[in-house]
């Protein structure tokens, strides 16, 4: 993971990524104020089930 400080920056670092046409290499683009809030926008991005098993959980209550 890398921290870009600009929107341009980090751009310009996805286009290098997804040049190199890595069929092993996922690059993607994030947006969030600090980096202590990417487990709660991106849960699955850490393979978090918790929110999802709760959803369904709730679903077949109703």
């Amino acid at each position: 993971m890398t921290v870009h400080e600009t929107l341009a920056a980090a751009e310009a670092r996805i286009t290098e990524l997804e040049a190199l046409d890595d069929e092993d290499l996922d690059a993607v683009l994030i947006n969030i104020a600090r980096i202590g809030q990417l487990r709660d926008a991106y849960p699955n991005y850490y393979a978090d089930t918790g929110r999802f098993t709760e959803f369904v959980e709730a679903c077949l209550s109703t």
